[in-house]
């Protein structure tokens, strides 16, 4: 049995498979993390089209330790939901943030309560969404992404 090492990897894959599936802009990929992804791009336009907004929180995603979250959108999804976060960095310039919740808290109540449960595991265990786990789930919604 093959181990699953390459988090960072999966998460690629995921990107790829997301962005293919919802003819997104074009991007240039910054970082590759095992639960996100941070790029620039032209996307205000398209996520405006394609997302719901959303800022409840966002000043907690500090990919280099920073506050630097201005705005945010979710897609449509009850689960396992892609957001989105613009940042404004003194050092870096525009960039935006991308990850999953597997439980998308703007898609009613039994999404809002695996996400709120999605957190505190999160919290408590101090661990990241799963990349294979988002795959599988994208997969099954019919998004074709690679198995890495």
């Amino acid at each position: 049995m093959k181990l699953r090492k390459d988090k960072p990897g999966q998460f690629a894959a995921v990107f790829d498979g997301y962005h293919r599936a919802y003819n997104c802009p074009p991007c240039e990929i910054l970082e590759v993390r095992e639960d996100r992804i941070l790029f620039r791009g032209v996307w205000g336009p398209w996520l405006n089209r394609h997302c719901e907004p959303w800022n409840a929180m966002i000043s907690e995603h500090e990919p280099y330790g920073r506050k630097t979250a201005v705005v945010g959108w979710r897609d449509r999804y009850p689960f396992c939901s892609a957001q989105f976060i613009l940042h404004q960095d003194p050092k870096l310039g525009s960039y935006y943030e991308m990850d999953f919740d597997l439980g998308n808290p703007n898609g009613g109540l039994l999404p809002l309560i695996r996400h709120g449960f999605e957190y505190l595991w999160y919290r408590i265990r101090k661990s990241k969404t799963n990349p294979y786990q988002v795959a599988r789930l994208l997969r099954r919604r019919g998004l074709e992404v690679e198995r890495v």
